[in-house]
């Protein structure tokens, strides 16, 4: 294997802190429990009818 010189590495940028917020929410989308936070506060009070149903049909076709 050859060595690596040091004219080869390049040097990353520092991120400026504007964009560390970008990053950072960026990050939070997908996160699979800050998704779920977020949906449980978008529709608190509301029943999951749509899940329930596509739990229940999954369940059905997979019985028959």
């Amino acid at each position: 294997m050859a060595a690596v010189s040091d004219a080869t590495v390049e040097m990353v940028p520092a991120v400026p802190a504007a964009s560390n917020a970008v990053v950072e929410a960026a990050r939070r989308l997908r996160c699979p429990g800050c998704r779920l936070d977020q949906r449980k506060a978008e529709r608190e009070g509301v029943f999951p009818y749509k899940e329930l149903f596509l739990i229940w049909l999954v369940t059905l076709c997979s019985s028959a």
